[in-house]
This record gives structure tokens, C-alpha cells and sequence, in this order.
């Protein structure tokens, strides 16, 4: 299980940004949400991108919000949800969210 959110990021990318491998960072969306996520250095992401997953929940823009599950429902990996800083955008036939 991986215990928290993260996202992978090409090397050179992470260098303009001062980003070392496994450091915290906050990634920002245009309608100004914003999560905080582990970054991996990864060279099979393309220095224009970022890839990550998003089925994390339990933080809400750097706070934790765990203490809201009923007792012993909470999940064994908290971490932001990426759906926070994408667009609305989606697929009208499949219903997958498009993030180009």
C-alpha cells in the first residue's frame, strides 16, 4: 500500500522547481485549489507533466481531515485527492475526466 499521495515528476522538471526526490511540494490549479503530494523523480514522465494517481482521500489542501471517519473506518493511506486541482472537464460518452 502506498502510504501516501504523490505524484511523479520528471527530474529536470523538479530541478527548475528545487524539487529533490521524495520532497513535499504543492501543486496549484488555475481556479485555485491546491494539494500537497510527495514527488518522485521518474524520467518516464516528460518534463512538460506530471502524473499522478487519485484515489486518495482524507486531506483536503494540506489538512488532515482523517478524524472525520467513524470509528475504524479510517484507510490505512491518507493523502490529497487529485480531483482538488482538476478540471471539470470529462468524456460525455465514457465519463472519464479529461486533463489535458
Amino acid at each position: 500500500i502506498t502510504p501516501e499521495m504523490f505524484a511523479h515528476i520528471n527530474p529536470e522538471l523538479a530541478a527548475q522547481h528545487g524539487l529533490r526526490d521524495g520532497d513535499m511540494m504543492w501543486l496549484h490549479s488555475p481556479h485555485g485549489t491546491k494539494i500537497k503530494i510527495k514527488a518522485y523523480h521518474n524520467y518516464s514522465v516528460t518534463p512538460d507533466r506530471i502524473a499522478m494517481p487519485y484515489n486518495f482521500a482524507g486531506m483536503m489542501q494540506g489538512v488532515d481531515l482523517s478524524h472525520r471517519y467513524p470509528e475504524g473506518t479510517k484507510p490505512y493511506a491518507i493523502g490529497e485527492s487529485s480531483n482538488t486541482i482538476t478540471n471539470y472537464g470529462f468524456d460525455i460518452i465514457t465519463q472519464i475526466p479529461e486533463f489535458n
